[in-house]
């Protein structure tokens, strides 16, 4: 992913991470679904030479992209997806968000119907991106956990075992299901091959180093670390210049010009000024990132969620819907 994170423009880096970054979850069979498997695109050659190309003129991919949509993230990281199989050499995308009905019932639907045609086979691929931070320490007296119920979203209310628990025991199973082949019988198709790719990034308490002993979890997923206001000093003598990131900004790594950041640069007094005034009224968690200069160029050192001294508790009160 060396090349892929130095993409210069930030749609384009997105893309890149939301289909060839690392997953959240690459074995489900680890949850009792062996049936289930991973997303099986990789990263070519020829793919990655298509994002270089991307990068240098990305006006087709953001004249897709301003097209009237939800900002939420998980629905512009789908359309990310939805572009790269359209353009892609080998694919064919033969529905997204296709909702699924029988008997005037709705059942749900498919995130995205494609086919391979360098193998012949058709997927139904389900796709979802979380942030989550991992609340063990607080809620299990000290002891650190990677269990899936102690992943908690930056709202406190959705969870890690919540999410995979409705993607592998109801999204997933869509296809399999009476209405699912009643949808695929109308693009020409009998059977699918299913799939997900879950991607994003695991926020581990500030003390703890980043492990994956849940089996489940991918050895190689992203991940950053948390830590509450109190705590803040300890979070800013890693990195001398920080960025409080816009949701927009949370899928791939920052990668701007000095000129771009230099109004957003915050010195760690500052960062811990704007924060301190922020969580006087706020209560959701905010994403920030270190930088290092490289050329001309900032590049993310090390990502953090900062809460306040009080989360999860405050953010259950007021939470919003999740990503």
């Amino acid at each position: 992913m060396a090349t892929i994170t130095s993409l210069k423009n930030q749609c384009v880096r997105d893309l890149a991470w939301s289909c060839f970054g690392q997953n959240l979850i690459n074995d489900f069979g680890g949850l009792g679904h062996s049936a289930v498997q991973s997303c099986h695109i990789h990263l070519t050659a020829a793919r990655q030479q298509w994002l270089l190309q991307l990068d240098q003129e990305p006006t087709p991919l953001l004249d897709y992209l301003s097209q009237p949509r939800s900002p939420r993230i998980g629905l512009y990281f789908e359309a990310l997806w939805q572009f790269f199989i359209t353009h892609d050499a080998d694919l064919e995308l033969l529905a997204h968000n296709l909702q699924v009905s029988y008997n005037k019932k709705t059942y749900g639907e498919f995130d995205v119907i494609y086919r391979d045609n360098s193998n012949g086979n058709s997927y139904h691929l389900e796709l979802a991106i979380k942030f989550y931070l991992n609340n063990s320490l607080s809620a299990n007296r000290g002891i650190f956990s990677t269990d899936f119920g102690y992943w908690l979203g930056p709202n406190a209310i959705d969870r890690l075992d919540i999410k995979t628990e409705h993607l592998l025991n109801h999204q997933i199973k869509l296809s399999a299901s009476e209405a699912g082949k009643n949808a695929l019988a109308l693009l020409g198709l009998e059977t699918v091959i299913p799939e997900i790719a879950i991607k994003g990034r695991l926020f581990y308490p500030h003390s703890i180093n980043p492990e994956a002993s849940t089996a489940a979890l991918s050895p190689s997923h992203n991940y950053g670390h948390w830590a509450n206001l109190s705590n803040l000093n300890k979070v800013t003598q890693t990195c001398v210049d920080w960025l409080i990131l816009d949701r927009s900004e949370w899928i791939s790594p920052v990668y701007r010009t000095l000129a771009e950041l230099e109004q957003k640069i915050k010195c760690p007094l500052q960062l811990q000024d704007t924060l301190s005034l922020y969580f006087s009224t706020n209560s959701q968690p905010l994403m920030i990132c270190g930088l290092e200069q490289r050329d001309d160029y900032y590049c993310e050192k090390v990502r953090f969620f900062i809460t306040a001294d009080n989360w999860p508790k405050c953010t259950r009160r007021t939470a919003h819907k999740s990503l």
